[in-house]
């Protein structure tokens, strides 16, 4: 990763949406190609799953980078599990299997235990949840 992008420059959806669109005004070949429409996440997700070639190697340039914050976030937290969410978790092993192939490299490097990565099932709403159960756990009646 150049020293200059940060981490959703290059691995979020607004950031495979860009590098698609330039690949398509670059005359790539692709599924998407084909389209005039601006492309929207489930264009995406619908590449991804025919296993467009040039989707799913975007796709794996923001696992990767993915997997990296996620291996050096280990080395300095050393969670048991990592629960991913967002939009991004609906891409499933195509986004996984790279992000953990990556976080596994760096870690098996530095000797750490490489913790469980997997999506969170918990949807949309899933960080809602999470400060409303936080927000329900330390709420204290006044007195």
């Amino acid at each position: 990763m150049a020293a200059n992008l940060e981490l959703q420059e290059v691995a979020s959806v607004r950031a495979i949406l860009a590098a698609l669109e330039r690949m398509r005004q670059a005359k790539g070949k692709s599924l998407l190609s084909a389209q005039s429409e601006p492309l929207i996440f489930t264009d995406v997700l619908r590449a991804a799953r025919q296993q467009d070639r040039l989707t799913v190697q975007i796709i794996e340039i923001a696992a990767e980078m993915l997997g990296w914050a996620v291996g050096e976030l280990t080395l300095a937290l050393n969670p048991s599990h990592v629960i991913l969410a967002g939009q991004l978790t609906l891409l499933g092993e195509i986004m996984l299997h790279p992000l953990r192939r990556r976080a596994e490299e760096i870690l098996q490097a530095s000797g750490a235990e490489v913790p469980v990565i997997i999506n969170s099932t918990m949807g949309e709403y899933s960080g809602a949840l999470g400060a409303a159960a936080l927000a329900v756990d330390r709420w204290k009646p006044v007195r």
